[in-house]
């Protein structure tokens, strides 16, 4: 069983913070800019990052607290997972002082509509690397690839419990996939 908080490597994750929070204190102002730089810095800390492997492809859904937090892990393994984000509407329609971090820390970004990506690319001069996905597992009109066809693939919801997150809807996803292929997955909630 994975229990998702520990304090598990707590200092290497703490000097991790302190270099965060050292490099970006810019970011850190007393606004919704604030909240999601400690939001993030508190969930890494609890994160039993142990149970996340280093060659993970890790995909946050919103610019804030989980792209922020995925930028964590990847310096936790010094730059080796692969993190991409998808940002939609509230995340990139404020002043959001994160978000030039987290394309520059992505292999790749989505954003919902060209219409976001358009306004990335006024308000922020950053867009490059961006590409429209509608919430899909398709890229270029292809599935999106597994990293390793011998391992199971992970499946993750990293979420609360709640029912406007669809937790409904991925289970039932998940039960079809079983009963109608022959995919070897695994999920973790």
């Amino acid at each position: 069983e994975i229990f998702p908080r520990s304090l598990n490597g707590l200092f290497k994750k703490l000097r991790i913070v302190l270099n965060f929070i050292f490099k970006n204190f810019h970011r850190f102002k007393f606004d919704f800019n604030g909240v999601i730089g400690l939001k993030s810095i508190f969930w890494f800390l609890l994160l039993d990052v142990d149970k996340i492997p280093a060659e993970s492809k890790i995909h946050s859904q919103f610019a804030t607290q989980a792209a922020l937090c995925s930028i964590l892990i990847k310096k936790y393994y010094n730059d080796k997972p692969q993190i991409s984000f998808t940002c939609h509407a509230h995340d990139i329609f404020f002043n959001n002082a994160w978000l030039n971090l987290m394309v520059d820390e992505s292999t790749i970004c989505f954003s919902i509509s060209q219409y976001n990506i358009d306004y990335i690319k006024k308000k922020y001069l950053t867009a490059d690397g961006m590409e429209v996905s509608r919430l899909g597992v398709w890229h270029n009109g292809k599935p999106i690839e597994r990293s390793s066809p011998k391992k199971p693939f992970v499946i993750g919801f990293m979420s609360w419990f709640v029912e406007k997150k669809g937790l409904k809807y991925l289970l039932e996803a998940i039960l079809n996939l079983h009963r109608n292929t022959n995919i070897d997955f695994k999920l973790v909630l």
